[in-house]
């Protein structure tokens, strides 16, 4: 009975996000039509379903999907809040070219260098991470500033930076190292959301996206099972404090937004507070040292991250604010004509599947520290 109670809630929330759908018009926002393909690529290829009822209780499995469909409802909440008028604008692209080739260069140090020393050292691990916010605001504002400028060529530069982008990962494929495979396929998802971006026609585009992803579904084991692990430890998570077993979390999130590369003369921040050291110590029972191997985690989705904050709260109140961002950005880009704000909220777009993959810090990255940056250089150097 309690499952079929479960199951009741799931089809409340689908009439819920299929109301919002018309009365939000969604299928205006690339946000919600990239979250239409990556969502169920990520969470639900059809080869594997029958493998994930096998090894999780149902209801668990059932609150997951639950989860899945709230976090989406108040995503599209926060990234239809803001009311402004988008009117289109023009750059100049000459500026692009010094912060992507700046950008580019803080990637390339950081992905062939500093990330082979962050096992040694957490303050080498803060400042990791910090170089690679920068890296971010001044290589996707870059380009952003290059698709709004009138450069004729835009477009084959932008391949070709995106090329450029994509070598260190390609560089530690080839040698055997651990990889990001996001950065790989950043290249179809970016283009996605640029031409979305671009196609004045959003109804066919959203209708097209949504016949492609039923057919891919049906047709093509996509991951094959390996990136399933993710819904495992995600669930694993979520029983874990559905039942008690483990407290809430609410300051996961805020932490690693800043408060995790601040200096801490005195000793007292508490070490590797992350979603995912989180889950290898407290659930999986691992000692701190076994933790440390794993600087940058497995995975265990924004949802777990999310529910262990403060369970059906922490997921509607984490990705309102994440919708809420994107929708800032999006302000930002078409209220002071800032191409570097527009690069950031296409950015922040493909990083939703981080979002859903990994967890929030891969998502708002050190958003405490960067933001008065972002904010610098878009209101008052005015890119």
């Amino acid at each position: 009975m309690k499952f079929l109670e479960i199951f009741d809630f799931s089809f409340l929330l689908i009439l819920i996000l299929f109301f919002l759908l018309l009365t939000k018009k969604l299928y205006k926002e690339t946000a919600y039509v990239y979250l239409m393909i990556m969502v169920p690529l990520l969470y639900i290829p059809i080869g594997t379903f029958t493998y994930q009822m096998d090894v999780f209780d149902d209801n668990i499995f059932i609150v997951f999907f639950n989860l899945v469909l709230t976090s989406i409802i108040f995503i599209s909440l926060g990234m239809t809040s803001l009311k402004y008028e988008a009117k289109d604008f023009v750059t100049d692209s000459s500026i692009s070219h010094k912060l992507i080739l700046t950008g580019l260069g803080l990637i390339f140090f950081n992905e062939l260098v500093l990330g082979k020393m962050t096992a040694s050292s957490q303050v080498l691990l803060g400042l990791f991470f910090l170089i690679a916010d920068l890296a971010r605001i001044l290589f996707w504002g870059g380009l952003g500033i290059l698709i709004k400028s009138n450069n004729p060529k835009k477009y084959q530069l932008l391949l070709m930076y995106l090329v450029l982008f994509v070598i260190p990962n390609l560089l530690k494929a080839v040698l055997g190292e651990e990889f990001s495979r996001f950065s790989l396929v950043l290249l179809a998802f970016y283009g996605y959301i640029v031409f979305n971006e671009i196609f004045h026609n959003k109804k066919l585009i959203s209708a097209l996206t949504f016949f492609s992803v039923v057919a891919l579904g049906i047709n093509i084991n996509i991951f094959g099972g390996g990136d399933l692990f993710i819904v495992k430890y995600s669930m694993n998570i979520i029983q874990a404090v559905y039942n008690g077993t483990v407290d809430f979390k609410p300051g996961l999130i805020p932490f690693n937004m800043g408060f995790n590369i601040l200096p801490d003369p005195f000793h007292i921040k508490p070490k590797l507070f992350t979603i995912n050291a989180s889950y290898f110590m407290y659930i999986l029972g691992w000692s701190f040292e076994e933790t440390k191997k794993y600087p940058f985690g497995l995975g265990v989705t924004g949802i777990a991250d999310a529910f262990w904050s403060f369970g059906y709260l922490g997921v509607m109140f984490w990705f309102y604010m994440a919708g809420l961002y994107i929708a800032y950005l999006k302000k930002l880009a078409y209220t002071l004509q800032s191409g570097l704000a527009y690069g950031l909220y296409v950015s922040q777009i493909s990083a939703l599947f981080l979002l859903y993959r990994l967890d929030f810090s891969f998502f708002f990255g050190r958003l405490l520290v960067t933001l008065p940056l972002l904010l610098y250089l878009i209101k008052i150097k005015k890119l």
